[in-house]
């Protein structure tokens, strides 16, 4: 998270830069499949992005991830056709995020702990 130190801002930028940079790929590898997902919205291909949101940042990255996923799969699944299938589907892609940033969360508290503990 951001703080007034700069070298927590900077680690921020870095920790949400390579988030959304792991998003764009995400993004780019579901446009180059698109017709094999024909009206679906393909979010499993977003998955990574918010395991990596989940590693590097916890929670907000991770959070970032799950909803830009969504916004991103959602649009690319409107051009083909209309239906309920692809909300239905990012409904779960939403929860499958909460569920990755808090083991997210929950991973970076132990990594804390355990930083601590060795100084």
């Amino acid at each position: 998270a951001p703080t007034d130190d700069p070298s927590g801002r900077r680690e921020a930028w870095r920790i949400y830069g390579l988030t959304l940079f792991t998003i764009a790929v995400c993004a780019i590898l579901r446009a180059a499949l698109d017709d094999a997902f024909a009206g679906q919205t393909g979010l499993l291909l977003f998955v990574p992005a918010l395991v990596a949101g989940a590693a590097l940042g916890g929670a907000g990255p991770t959070g970032l991830a799950g909803l830009l996923s969504v916004l991103i799969a959602l649009v690319m699944a409107a051009e083909s056709e209309v239906s309920a299938r692809p909300v239905i589907e990012a409904g779960a892609f939403l929860g499958l995020t909460t569920a990755i940033a808090a083991y997210g969360r929950r991973m970076r508290r132990a990594d804390a702990t355990l930083r601590r503990s060795v100084e």
